[in-house]
Order: C-alpha cells, then sequence, then structure tokens
C-alpha cells in the first residue's frame, strides 16, 4: 500500500472514530482528545526545538476566542 493510500485509510479510521465519539460526547471533549494525543505524539517524534516551534506556532496561530460550534 502506497503512502497516499495508508494516509487515506488513517484518516478514514480516525474520523470515524471521532464521529462515533461525538455521539455520546461534547465536541470540546472529543477534540481535546485528539489534540492530547496529536501533542504527545509529536513531542516523541520531533526534537525538543522543533516541538517547541510547532506549540509556538500553534499557540500564535489562534487569533480568535470565540467558541466556533
Amino acid at each position: 500500500m502506497d503512502e497516499d493510500a495508508k494516509f487515506i485509510e488513517a484518516h478514514m479510521k480516525v474520523h470515524e472514530l471521532m464521529t462515533e465519539l461525538l455521539e455520546d460526547n461534547s465536541p470540546a471533549l472529543v477534540a481535546g482528545i485528539f489534540q492530547a494525543c496529536a501533542t504527545k505524539l509529536y513531542s516523541t517524534i520531533l526534537t525538543e526545538d522543533e516541538f517547541q516551534n510547532l506549540m509556538e506556532t500553534v499557540s500564535s496561530s489562534v487569533s480568535t476566542k470565540e467558541t466556533l460550534h
């Protein structure tokens, strides 16, 4: 299986899980779990400097504090 196909398959699995979790949980709870998992994964695969730069980029890219749902 090529990388594009792997990406699509993984995306579909994660999206299905997200949709399932949203049936019984708030969007904020589900988003928080996915964000925490992503942050933990990035922290294990990036150097400390790369991780800090990523976190600073994410933090500074938030332009609004209004609820979007």
